[in-house]
């Protein structure tokens, strides 16, 4: 995203859209996660994808 960070992406989405829902994934190791990734995610992953967790989130995400 040459224009937004997805940090910035988040914000944005859910400042345009109040009832967003915001699945986050990261490439950086949990260690190095920017606190505010989970500003507007409920649910937040780091790769590799572990796709039951990601099929629960939607689900969840689904129900909210």
């Amino acid at each position: 995203m040459p224009e937004l960070t997805g940090l910035d992406l988040i914000l944005e989405l859910a400042r345009a859209f109040l009832d967003v829902k915001v699945i986050a994934m990261s490439g950086i190791s949990a260690d190095e996660t920017p606190q505010g990734l989970a500003h507007g995610a409920r649910h937040t992953f780091q790769k590799p994808l572990d796709l039951p967790a990601l099929l629960h989130a939607v689900q969840d995400e689904l129900q909210h």
